[in-house]
């Protein structure tokens, strides 16, 4: 297609984020309109990558969402389970923080007390990093020689998030 001297209006890519970025940034340069579509959620990594990277290359991009699943049905119970057990939930990371950042530590034992702090933690981690994966956040939960640190400025607000070993 690079080489092609054939002209069109549009340029549609199906899955955008499977192809490498300079390839795709090649082709988007050639047409007047593109439109781009992809996945973002999942383990995959290429959709988010794809929005943190690609995506940041162009400021006047007109982003869309779907808002009505295409794979299950409106408000399906399965849809709603595999989400919360593979925390697609997706954070909405805008806030600023209202005063002093507390930083502090939290361990596996976290899990089961207070379970909503380290989901935020991996939450931010999924949102931020398009690396994350599964094994992510089963060594946040089992791996005894890690250690986690969370910023927020009140408790239980993550905005922040390191791990170490």
């Amino acid at each position: 297609m690079l080489a092609s001297d054939e002209q069109a209006d549009w340029l549609v890519v199906d899955e955008a984020a499977a192809i490498p970025a300079p390839l795709l940034y090649q082709l988007v340069s050639r047409f007047p309109r593109t439109l781009l579509t992809t996945t973002v959620q999942g383990y995959e990594g290429t959709g988010r990558g794809f929005l943190l990277k690609f995506c940041a290359r162009f400021p006047h991009l007109h982003r869309f969402e779907l808002q009505q699943p295409i794979r299950w049905a409106q408000g399906c119970p399965l849809e709603k389970m595999v989400s919360e057990a593979l925390v697609f939930d997706d954070e909405n990371f805008t806030h600023t923080p209202q005063g002093n950042i507390v930083i502090s530590a939290f361990e596996q034992t976290l899990w089961r007390s207070e379970p909503e702090t380290p989901l935020k933690v991996y939450q931010l981690l999924s949102g931020a990093h398009y690396r994350t994966s599964p094994l992510d956040l089963r060594r946040m939960m089992d791996a005894t020689r890690s250690t986690f640190f969370t910023g927020g400025w009140r408790k239980r607000d993550c905005r922040s998030a390191v791990a170490g070993g």
